[in-house]
């Protein structure tokens, strides 16, 4: 819980304009992957290697802005930040069974949720059973907003770390098409030079158009365009 001095709870808004970054960075990452079949590139994502042994300082100090993040905006990094949620969301649209289940309290709840089909609605029941958090919920003003610096502040929190780790994103990315490039170069050199057709170089001999002694001085071919 936190105190109330530090009572951070931005608009049912902000949430909204602030979870559109989660489906951005599942759109980039889907598309990045495409284009190598790669699936390194889901270690960009630090809810896949803050755990693994692998992980570098960098990934370290974000998980820890994180954290602290997560402290001022409930569930910062699910709600604004992680493809893997966007993803999620996106399945949660389907619910084959909506109509058997209990129906949600959108006022009640604490983590922006406009309206019931809302595609972050995890269906956690803290609307169907209120706590203290939801009880305050329930009995704000309908055009209630929050501090135009709470807001602000999970604006821009949530596009600055979406843009590191956009950033990162594209730079395995494009390790993966050099090293793509670099294995293509180097399977084109294993081949060899190609074979030969002796039967057409000693046609060309034979009317004269090309020697069939030894060069005593090379020199470069100028450049020549290429016709179709």
């Amino acid at each position: 819980m936190r105190p109330p001095s530090l009572r951070t709870d931005p608009d049912k808004a902000a949430w909204a304009y602030g979870r559109l970054v989660k489906y951005l960075l599942l759109a980039l990452m889907t598309l990045l992957f495409a284009t190598t079949l790669k699936s390194t590139l889901a270690s960009d994502d630090p809810l896949v290697t803050v755990f693994a042994h692998g992980r570098s300082l960098i990934l370290l100090c974000l998980a820890t802005l994180l954290v602290g993040l997560a402290f001022l905006y409930p569930r910062f990094w699910c709600r604004t930040i992680c493809p893997a949620g966007a993803f999620l969301s996106l399945l949660n649209g389907i619910r084959l069974l909506r109509r058997l289940t209990p129906s949600v309290s959108p006022p009640a709840c604490i983590y922006g949720v406009r309206e019931g089909r809302d595609l972050d609605c995890l269906c956690c029941d803290r609307c169907r059973r209120p706590g203290h958090q939801e009880q305050q919920a329930l009995t704000r003003p309908l055009i209630w907003t929050a501090a135009p610096s709470v807001n602000a502040g999970l604006l821009v929190s949530s596009v600055a770390l979406a843009l590191i780790i956009a950033v990162q994103t594209a730079a395995t990315w494009r390790g993966e098409i050099a090293e793509r490039r670099a294995q293509g170069q180097a399977e084109m050199i294993g081949r060899g030079a190609r074979p030969a057709d002796m039967k057409r170089l000693r046609y060309l001999i034979d009317q004269g158009n090309l020697s069939d002694r030894e060069a005593l001085f090379y020199k470069s071919a100028p450049d020549r365009p290429s016709h179709p």
